[in-house]
């Protein structure tokens, strides 16, 4: 009895290992298969991928690769890269290395920087920063109202076009429209020419930004303007009735004003009279009649 009892489990557990290793070798089949039909299979960007971008599932594939060994740091599986962060710009139908992603909590400001670009600080207020809608990733341009020198007038114009947001205060993340922020400074991406003028700008006078379309990469050229350009134009508008200036007030007969002086009049001559002249009386005798003739001395 006991006998028999052995041999069936030993049987058993004979069957037991036989199928084991059967259905391992199947397994192993299949996994060998996957292998063959896709070397060298890893994680590729779809399409470029800004400095500073978290890395979407719509990004990245995984695509075979030539030439062994494979790239240091590349992945195998598109989800190790999904949602890290792309510390330099990636470039499309290439491979992705661990050297190139971050984490979060792991990106540096001057991780999200382009190469050649610097970051720079610049005062704002809640007027000068659009009510803090100036987010990590909008575009801006900035203009800057300085006076040239103690005697002339203020002067507004933009220095400096399609700057990158890298920070608002000490926020580097986007927010929706819905969450403005208003920080003491933002932070700009410029390149050192730049920052030479925005620097000079700044001490010399203010600075606001102005916010831009993503798509609008298009550079204008316009001519600075003082307020006297500004009042000569309100005044020269046809689409204003009001009169420019009340004329009524003004004593426009004073010289100096809007006519000039009247002419001076020259004095008339005068005649100069002449002298009175001296007449004397002279009698004269003509036999027994006498006359008295006036006769000129």
């Amino acid at each position: 009895m006991n006998r028999r009892f052995l041999l069936a489990l030993a049987a058993s557990a004979l069957f037991g290992l036989v199928a084991i290793m059967i259905f391992r070798n199947i397994l192993q089949r299949q996994v060998d298969d996957v292998k063959n039909r896709n070397p060298n299979q890893i994680v590729h960007a779809t399409t470029k991928i800004p400095a500073g971008t978290t890395i979407a599932a719509n990004q990245v594939r995984l695509a075979p690769y030539a030439t062994v060994p494979l790239p240091e740091g590349s992945f195998s599986l598109p989800a190790d890269v999904i949602g890290k962060i792309a510390q330099v710009e990636l470039d499309a139908n290439l491979p992705i290395q661990a050297k190139n992603i971050a984490t979060l909590d792991k990106v540096g400001p001057g991780n999200r920087l382009k190469e050649g670009s610097r970051a720079m600080a610049i005062r704002v207020d809640e007027a000068s920063s659009v009510a803090g809608f100036t987010t990590p990733g909008s575009i801006v341009d900035v203009v800057a109202v300085v006076t040239p020198s103690a005697n002339s007038k203020p002067v507004s114009k933009v220095i400096v076009q399609n700057l990158r947001v890298l920070a608002n205060g000490t926020n580097t993340q986007a927010r929706t429209e819905a969450q403005g922020r208003v920080g003491n400074t933002v932070t700009l991406e410029v390149t050192p020419a730049q920052a030479e003028i925005l620097t000079l700008a700044m001490r010399e006078g203010t600075l606001h930004l102005l916010l831009r379309h993503p798509a609008d990469e298009e550079y204008v050229n316009v001519p600075p303007v003082v307020m006297t350009g500004v009042v000569d134009e309100y005044k020269t508008d046809s689409r204003n009735t009001t009169p420019a200036t009340n004329t009524t007030a003004i004593p426009t007969n004073y010289p100096g004003w809007f006519t000039p002086p009247p002419p001076k009049s020259s004095p008339t001559p005068t005649a100069t009279p002449s002298p009175a002249m001296r007449m004397a009386q002279v009698r004269v005798i003509s036999g027994d009649k006498v006359d008295t003739v006036q006769v000129r001395q």
